[in-house]
């Protein structure tokens, strides 16, 4: 039977004796006999679908059965096969206890049993023999082989053995039976008749075929026999004595296609293995015999031998996850005159289904229905887009709605071809469209968030154990929870580094040229103050003449005033020193409360995996603050200020009468003494302004000031700057390597997944890697934002600087301290000259936008965001963007076929575009070969030799026949399927003919 689903397991029982076998265990050839093994073949479970029915010599017991099958009997068998069962003239086993070889030919059911009688038996019946005891009767025993000269034949041999071992002997139809051999060769030659041409096959039985000795005389013909054969038969008691009866034969080095038979002399209830029923045999093909000759080429995929094949029952645990067919049907309301898909259904395989097809035949149009209808995150359809079916100037789509059914037997909701996918829909199938492998190309397919990004992400996490998961949803839930204490690390790490930046900027105005020429012009500006100054001393007038008490009072007032001043520096040093105290307690207790506030957060954020072990947070951290200390020295300085302050007041108070005091007396005084007097005070203001101009290296704008700030600049400061920048460089690699404990712990999640690829030789062999690589991630844009490509620099112009720049940034392995070093130091030397064509020093300051400051550059070039851990694709040591397309389509074959654990339905659009044929046969079909054991594979192609060689267990042929209103046809079946193996070669070899003309040229 020609399934439309295509190749199916089934159970095969190739070897089934009836009642008409000279040797049966049924009991009398007769209808009462018959009824009950017709019974017992209609009882079988509903897995056994083919039985091969055998006779000894002759064919009247297949006669039987088929005309009870034509009489409406054993419809629960699909297909009933001729086998005719020989004894070959050669033996096993000992002289005294020969064995002889079971030689069996299977025929198609569409050989007439007369051509089987007339052109076979009667064919090979010339050739027979007897066994060696007996071959002396051949000259009294001769002629045709009938029941009845069987039965002659074996009173003969019981008469030529002595009276009282006569009762050792079957009876005589058996015996005649068991002695009478046939030539190997003549058998072969008998079945070279043009009757039988591709119509027949051969077997062997192992078990007799076993008793051959190896000798030097046998081993050549052992062999042949064997190795001629198609298959091998045997019946076993268990599978594990058929699995040992299998591995002797592969270890000889023979032929090993065994296959397990009931071998059935008996009916079910009988205790021997040679029962109804007792077989172990699934072969996956259509019930037909060329599904049988199909099996011999794929032998390995489609021969099962045990209780259940691992797919059905894979299929049987997971109906939810096996489409078993499609319904599409045009609207009740719809005024389409064109058919379409207007009441199609399709049934579907549940492992490899091929949808072949010319372009623009309807192939894709079928999967991206099933993509819509599983809900598939994809919108790269080729069909169902506005370029097409949905086109909104005559939008087909509207028209037509479809549902899928599953193996469990749920019904998908109708969905109209026009909607798309509610958001928030459970994916039900993975589609990769043919536009994804495009897609791939594009550096930007790759990058944090991409599709692919996440599918990487979802295959890792399924690779995870369980325990592992930590009860996350998503691997970047558990990279997120696994990461979250370095990352506040380097957050905390970067707030250093920004106060470090802030002091290097700093630093580097201070011992820049520009604020050395400022600070020289200032200096030499104060000195000619000072010169001024100088020049502008006052007058000295000669001392008049007063007296001594008035003198005296003059001198003590103004010693008394120089003392108050004196006094009140002092206080307002004290007074500083006081504020510059509280004012860093005021820090240190911000700091605290920072402290505690962290702290706090801490006991919240960590309390539920405290609580997880079993343990108080408490006795393992406490925070103990003890702030008396704090506490008293801000009381202390407190009063401080307090008391500097009253003093400065009163000192001042004081001062000021004093001067008053002192002008008061200087109003006595006739003219000549109130001149002098003015006079002094005119010089002590000349000298305490001096004093100010010269200054000291504290004072601000004082010539002292302006040299030790000139001296510092070249020498203090200097290494001051070298010092902050190596801190900061410090800080950076310490961030960086932070950075790497990231690293560790994405390998530590990739590890299963490259476990499971090192451990399966498939996947193994093609060189297939997950990496983890530090990698730039949007530092062109980001670092260009901060840049004015229209000021002159390395970057000037837009693509001409972002081409400069990703020349750079291609230089360097950024999983390197080394070279991320090198690199920012690359950046920055070319952010100060101008690379272009000179050497030029230009201002960081000038090569920024005016919406930035050169604090805005540090904080991004070496805070390091723009660096992150990547999971990373690799074929062959190469990663997914320097393959080539050709590679790019395997690797990603291969990522979807065997390295992802989804077990839902796998979609995939004509794969093959950047595949040539040898690529698809060594590297693409072992792929599928290997997926489709555990999910259902859909794979559209324009290019049949792919599901020829992938041994497509489904092939759908789309077509669309343009003279019926556009009506779309899908022809499925086997590719064993005659009519499905025509639909190949004309769209693979444009017909027969021009395959045959190919052909006589290839070979």
């Amino acid at each position: 039977m020609n399934d439309p689903r295509g190749s199916l397991w089934r159970k095969w029982d190739l070897h089934v004796h009836t009642p008409e076998s000279l040797v049966q265990g049924y009991g009398a050839n007769n209808d009462e006999t018959w009824e009950r093994f017709l019974t017992e073949l209609e009882s079988l479970p509903p897995e056994y679908k083919v039985i091969g029915i055998n006779d000894y010599i002759f064919i009247d017991g297949y006669k039987r059965v088929i005309k009870a099958k034509s009489d409406g009997r054993l419809k629960n068998i699909d297909l009933i096969l001729p086998v005719i069962e020989l004894r070959l003239d050669k033996f096993g086993g000992t002289d005294s206890n020969l064995s002889k070889i079971n030689f069996h030919i299977i025929f198609s059911n569409e050989v007439n049993p007369d051509i089987i009688h007339e052109q076979f038996l009667n064919a090979i019946k010339p050739g027979y023999r007897l066994s060696p005891q007996y071959e002396d009767i051949q000259q009294e025993w001769s002629g045709l082989v009938t029941k009845n000269s069987l039965e002659d034949l074996g009173r003969l041999i019981i008469e030529s053995v002595p009276h009282e071992k006569r009762s050792q002997y079957s009876p005589p139809l058996t015996e005649g039976f068991n002695n009478l051999n046939f030539s190997y060769d003549k058998i072969l030659d008998a079945l070279k008749s043009p009757y039988f041409k591709d119509r027949y096959l051969t077997a062997v039985g192992k078990t007799e075929w076993a008793d051959i000795k190896w000798n030097d005389h046998s081993i050549a013909e052992k062999k042949t026999i064997i190795n001629d054969s198609n298959l091998v038969f045997i019946s076993s008691e268990t599978i594990e004595a058929f699995d040992k009866a299998k591995r002797n034969l592969t270890t000889s080095k023979v032929n090993d296609r065994l296959l397990d038979c009931s071998d059935a002399h008996y009916f079910n209830d009988a205790l021997s293995k040679d029962r109804i029923g007792k077989c172990f045999t699934w072969i996956k093909a259509d019930t037909t015999f060329e599904g049988l000759m199909h099996v011999l080429s794929e032998w390995e995929r489609r021969v099962y031998i045990g209780d259940i094949p691992n797919k059905l029952n894979l299929v049987k645990n997971h109906r939810t996850k096996y489409i078993k067919g499609i319904k599409i049907n045009k609207k009740a309301n719809s005024r389409l005159d064109e058919i379409w898909f207007e009441n199609c259904q399709l049934s579907f395989n549940f492992e490899l289904v091929a949808i072949i097809g010319n372009k623009g035949m309807g192939k894709s149009a079928l999967t991206d229905m099933l993509a819509l209808l599983g809900n598939t995150s994809s919108k790269d359809f080729s069909f169902l887009n506005k370029q097409k079916f949905r086109d909104p100037k005559n939008n087909k789509s509207l028209d037509f709605e479809a549902q899928i059914i599953w193996e469990s037997g749920e019904e998908s909701l109708a969905r109209c071809l026009a909607e798309d996918v509610p958001e928030h829909e459970v994916e039900l199938v993975k589609y990769i469209p043919q536009k994804f492998f495009e897609m791939i190309t594009n550096e930007n397919a790759i990058e944090e968030g991409s599709k692919f990004d996440k599918e990487l992400k979802k295959v890792i996490f399924s690779h995870v154990d369980e325990p592992n998961k930590l009860g996350c949803a998503s691997l970047d839930e558990l990279i997120e929870y696994r990461t979250e204490e370095i990352k506040d690390v380097i957050n905390s790490m970067r707030s250093e580094l920004k106060d470090i930046n802030e002091k290097i900027i700093k630093l580097e105005y201070l011992t820049s040229e520009d604020h050395k020429q400022d600070l020289g012009k200032q200096l030499e500006t104060k000195k000619q103050e000072l010169s001024v100054h100088d020049s502008s001393r006052p007058t000295e007038i000669d001392k008049p003449i007063v007296s001594p008490s008035i003198e005296e009072a003059f001198k003590d007032l103004r010693s008394e005033i120089e003392t108050l001043t004196s006094n009140i520096t002092e206080a307002k040093s004290q007074l500083n020193r006081s504020v510059k105290i509280l004012a860093s307690i005021s820090k240190i207790k911000g700091k605290i409360e920072n402290l505690r506030r962290m702290y706090d957060n801490f006991v919240i954020e960590s309390s539920e995996e405290f609580d997880k072990i079993g343990v108080k947070m408490e006795s393992i951290a406490r925070l103990d603050i003890n702030e008396s200390l704090i506490q008293q020295y801000e009381r202390e300085y407190s009063n401080k200020q307090s008391q500097s302050e009253e003093l400065i007041d009163r000192l001042e108070n004081n001062k000021k009468v004093s001067e008053e005091k002192l002008y008061s007396l200087q109003s006595t005084l006739d003219e000549a003494n109130r001149s002098y007097q003015h006079y002094l005070d005119e010089i002590t203001n000349w000298d305490q302004l001096r004093e100010v101009i010269i200054g000291s290296p504290d004072q601000h704008e004082s010539i002292e000031y302006y040299k030790n700030a000139l001296n510092e600049s070249s020498t203090t400061l200097v290494d001051d700057l070298s010092k902050a920048k190596l801190e900061r460089n410090s800080k950076v690699e310490a961030i960086f390597l932070e950075i790497k404990k990231l690293v560790n712990i994405y390998i530590d999640l990739y590890k299963p997944v490259q476990d499971f690829i090192d451990n399966h030789e498939l996947i193994d062999r093609y060189q297939l890697n997950f990496n983890v690589s530090i990698i730039q991630q949007g530092f062109i844009d980001a670092f260009l934002s901060h840049i004015n490509q229209s000021a002159k620099g390395t970057f000037h112009g837009t693509q001409d600087g972002r081409d400069k720049l990703k020349e750079i940034i291609d230089k360097y392995d950024f999983n390197s301290i080394s070279n991320v070093m090198q690199f920012i130091a690359e950046i920055q030397e070319s952010i100060e000259i101008d690379k272009r064509d000179s050497i030029n020093r230009v201002k960081i300051e000038s090569q920024l936008r005016k919406s930035f400051k050169k604090q805005d550059l540090y904080e991004f070039l070496y805070s390091l965001k723009y660096l992150e851990p990547r999971y990373i694709l690799q074929l062959g040591g190469k990663e997914l963007l320097q393959l080539s397309p050709g590679e790019r389509g395997v690797l990603l074959l291969i990522f979807y076929l065997l390295v992802d654990k989804d077990d839902c339905p796998l979609i995939i659009d004509q794969p093959e575009d950047n595949l040539d044929n040898q690529s698809v046969y060594e590297l693409i079909a072992p792929c599928i070969s290997e997926a489709r054991l555990r999910r259902q594979v859909f794979i559209i192609t324009h290019n049949p030799n792919l599901a020829v060689v992938c041994d497509a267990e489904q092939v759908i042929a789309a077509s669309i026949n343009k003279l019926d209103k556009e009506r779309v046809e899908y022809v499925s079946g086997a590719i064993e399927n005659p009519s499905i193996n025509k639909k190949i070669i004309d769209i693979l070899e444009g017909t027969k003919p021009a395959f045959k003309k190919r052909e006589s040229k290839y070979f």
